[in-house]
């Protein structure tokens, strides 16, 4: 019995294009006029397989069934991308706390500096460097538990005079035991603005003074 479509039996019929003119996919409707052309000219004394006409159907099926998978798949990515572009217009205005050594003291705000703890400390020494390397301020704080601290610099310098706006690098030291260890600091930005990759639709805020970051940075949200 037959166990495929004879496509040199069509083709003899004139029922298939010639190899030089066949499209490089096989579309429903080609599969379809296919299906009824054989069924239409097979041999009455060896008729077509039910088991085989019916895998060719199940396999064009399976087929189908995947590119309109694909499809749906391609719609909802495309539905969550405008969601999350849609919902990070949301975070504009707001502050968010993302790891670095640098801050930007700005007009009219104090600096927000975080510093993680991952143990107790004796002593939590906090210091501000200008462009030149010069610490222009120093806080201290004693007798700290584990977790996070927030530092607030009001943008003076050692002896109480204010200072430029800018950036500025910033320096956290710890005492445990007598001995001094630096620690990792976090700083507070205001988001301007958000944007979206356009190939893996990730989520890039650019942060007030502080430039372009991922969003995966982003430790709190203010």
């Amino acid at each position: 019995m037959a166990t495929a479509i004879d496509s040199k039996r069509l083709e003899d019929l004139g029922l298939v294009r010639r190899p030089e003119l066949k499209k490089e996919e096989l579309g429903q409707d080609d599969f379809l006029e296919l299906m009824t052309a054989q069924l239409q000219n097979q041999d009455p004394m060896k008729p077509m397989d039910n088991g085989a006409f019916l895998g060719q159907i199940a396999q064009f099926s399976q087929v189908r069934g995947i590119q309109n998978l694909e499809a749906t798949f391609n719609k909802l990515a495309d539905s969550l991308h405008s969601n999350q572009a849609f919902q990070a217009a949301g975070l504009v205005g707001k502050s968010v706390v993302v790891p670095g050594s640098t801050g930007a003291l700005l007009p009219g705000r104090a600096m927000e500096i975080v510093v993680p703890l991952a143990t107790p400390v004796d002593r939590l020494t906090v210091e501000i460097k200008n462009s030149a390397g010069q610490t222009i301020q120093s806080m201290e704080a004693s007798n700290l538990k584990a977790g996070d601290v927030d530092v607030m610099w009001d943008g003076k310098d050692a002896h109480g005079s204010p200072v430029a706006n800018g950036v500025y690098t910033i320096k956290a030291t710890t005492m445990i035991n007598g001995q001094s260890v630096g620690v990792d600091t976090w700083v507070a930005a205001p988001i301007e603005s958000v944007s979206l990759g356009k190939g893996d639709g990730q989520l890039s805020l650019n942060l007030a003074g502080l430039g372009t970051r991922s969003f995966s940075d982003v430790r709190t949200i203010r």
